[in-house]
Order: C-alpha cells, then structure tokens, then sequence
C-alpha cells in the first residue's frame, strides 16, 4: 500500500518565522532583559528566626546582585531613625519604593514576620496595588493549612503563587526569585518582544 504522508498543519494566527530571524529576535530580547534587569527595584520579604533562615536570603541576594538585580533585604538596611514597627516599615517602602516585593515561606523559618508584613503592605498600599507587586514562594514541603491564616489565602486566590524546592528535587529558590524578576522586567520593558507568543520559528 502507497504511504500517504500527512500535510503539515497550520495553525491559525501564528506566523512563521525564518530561523536566523528568530535567532537574531531572541538575541536582542536578552539583551534587552539583561540591559534593564537591574532597574526593577525587588524587596526580599521572609523568616528571620530561626537561626541561619535570613543567611537563606542574604545568600541569594549576593548571588542576585552578581546578576544584575536590585535586591534590598530590610534587615540589612541602614538602620531608620523611627522605634515604631509600622512607621519603620513604612519608611523602608517609601525609601525603596519596591516595584516587585517577593514573600518567601520556607520549609522551617518562623511565618509570623512575613504575614504581618504583607497585611501592612496590603494597608499601605490598598489591596489592587498590593497585588501588582506582591510575588509568594513557598517551600514546597511546607504545611500552609497549618502556617497561613485565612486572609493570606484570600490574596493567594487573586494573585499566583510559586513553591521551590530542595537542590537537585526541582526549581530552586535562587530559580524562582530570577525568573519573577525576569518577569517583571519583560511586563515593563519587553512587553512586544519574544513576549509574543503567535510567532514561531521556521527551519
């Protein structure tokens, strides 16, 4: 019997690319990425207790600044002349005056600090403009029936969140805090580049 080869199909609304093209596109749009990835401003929100759980961040920050990032971890700020813990943190935001504000839950740190900070920043800023720039990393091992209240899941039911993992069982911390701050610099600076998704390359 004749082998009969099936035709290609086309796909409605995507446009073909030559390969070089493309090639040339993705090149120009990590520049691009990597060109504006220091001015989104990140601050980096998560457990100070117990001990070695703000090494966790401070090690990742290092290691994003290396990349380009601009990262601020409050605890490692210069001290502000305010006692009260709420003008403090007010004062930290509109110093910073964060673009991206990344919560991190990990697997064993204490939550309470982070919980209250994201309460004062949905107060601060109001919940709409509280969501544009919250970003939540969970460890995925970590029990958030027992550890997250009510109102935490209410803003997970508005916003996505993302779980990290252990090295070598799946994305990392350092993984995922990239990749939000890539993100973010794509909404802001590339938002026509490689960001449109109909085009695909042609051999």
């Amino acid at each position: 019997m004749e082998e009969r080869r099936l035709k290609p199909l086309k796909v409605r609304g995507r446009v073909e690319m030559p390969k070089d093209a493309w090639n040339t596109r993705a090149t120009t749009f990590e520049k691009n990425v990597e060109k504006h990835i220091g001015n989104v401003k990140v601050l980096l929100l998560g457990p100070g207790y117990p001990e070695g759980q703000l090494e966790i961040r401070t090690q990742i920050a290092d290691r994003l600044e290396k990349d380009g990032c601009d990262i601020y971890i409050m605890e490692t700020m210069s001290p502000i002349s305010s006692f009260n813990i709420d003008e403090k943190f007010r004062d930290i935001l509109n110093e910073i005056r964060p673009e991206l504000i990344i919560c991190v839950f990990t697997k064993e740190g204490a939550p309470h600090g982070v919980i209250y900070e994201v309460g004062f920043i949905c107060g601060h800023y109001g919940i709409d403009q509280a969501l544009s720039c919250l970003r939540f990393c969970f460890h995925n091992e970590l029990e958030k029936i027992k550890n997250i209240p009510a109102y935490l899941y209410f803003l997970l039911s508005r916003t996505q969140y993302w779980e990290f993992y252990d090295e070598g069982k799946g994305p990392t911390l350092y993984t995922r805090i990239i990749q939000l701050i890539r993100d973010e610099v794509v909404r802001q600076y590339c938002p026509t580049d490689l960001s449109d998704k109909t085009k695909t390359p042609r051999e």
